[in-house]
């Protein structure tokens, strides 16, 4: 007797070298079913989780530039609240050489915006990254980066990574 119905859509469209945009929708409607102990009995519930994204991406000679915006919808019946999660991100290359790039990239997300507790509205999350591509050969990138995540909430101290990742790809 439980259903669940998910979709997604992407489009992209290139209008020039070096030009890109894209869009994607992704739904998912799904009935649970969970034990209330303060009713004693089995509940049904229908959870809806929605998520959108459009991406831009600008490509000319050894600069790259992205952004992203991404917004959530997760909602259930029947007490019908709606949590609204939103963020964005920009993304920056300079490779003055095919081999070796110099990076930097911001994140900013909020997973509950139309939530008003004090908890919810205490949540946001910014990432700051700085680093270097280094194309050792076509199939393997070394990246080297610094990260540093900041809460909102004060009371979390902001976390600082130095990475290093290897990506082979065949």
């Amino acid at each position: 007797e439980l259903a669940a119905f998910r979709a997604s859509i992407t489009s992209t469209i290139i209008p020039g070298v070096g030009i890109m945009l894209k869009g994607s929708y992704w739904m998912d409607m799904n009935k649970v079913k969970y034990y209330s102990a303060a009713d004693s009995e089995t509940l049904k519930v229908d959870l809806d989780r929605n998520r959108y994204a459009v991406v831009g991406k600008l490509k000319f000679k050894w600069l790259t530039l992205l952004g992203e915006y991404l917004g959530t919808q997760d909602g259930s019946t029947p007490d019908n609240k709606i949590t609204e999660g939103k963020g964005w991100s920009v993304f920056g290359e300079i490779a003055p050489v095919n081999w070796l790039g110099l990076l930097a990239r911001y994140d900013s997300w909020d997973k509950n915006v139309t939530d008003t507790t004090t908890a919810a509205q205490n949540d946001a999350i910014t990432t700051l990254i700085g680093g270097l591509n280094l194309k050792v050969s076509n199939e393997l990138l070394m990246q080297f980066n610094y990260q540093k995540a900041s809460y909102q909430d004060t009371t979390r101290l902001p976390v600082d990574k130095f990475m290093v990742q290897a990506k082979y790809s065949f």
